[in-house]
């Protein structure tokens, strides 16, 4: 599987991304067929206006890690019938 990690956090393998998620709380799961992945949100531990997002492809070719903000994602979840805190 492909990592592309495009944060400063040292999320570059399989291993480093297991560990990680064992430690942050998560946030949400959002299936997006948009995109072709299941996104797992996590709150960004040095921010808290940001959100860290995995993503896994649905055919387990490729997991793209990303920083975004609480708005994008409240936004987007909003659309989807989710929510969460942006505060």
């Amino acid at each position: 599987m492909k990592i592309h990690n495009n944060t400063s956090l040292p999320l570059n393998t399989l291993g480093e991304i297991s560990v990680w998620q064992t430690k942050e709380p998560l946030i949400k799961v959002v299936r997006n067929e948009w995109s072709q992945r299941e996104v797992r949100l996590y709150a960004d531990p040095r921010d808290k206006t940001s959100i860290v997002s995995i993503g896994v492809t649905f055919d387990q070719t490729m997991c793209v890690v990303a920083l975004d903000s609480r708005e994008l994602w409240a936004r987007e979840l909003d659309q989807a019938g989710l929510h969460i805190t942006t505060k």
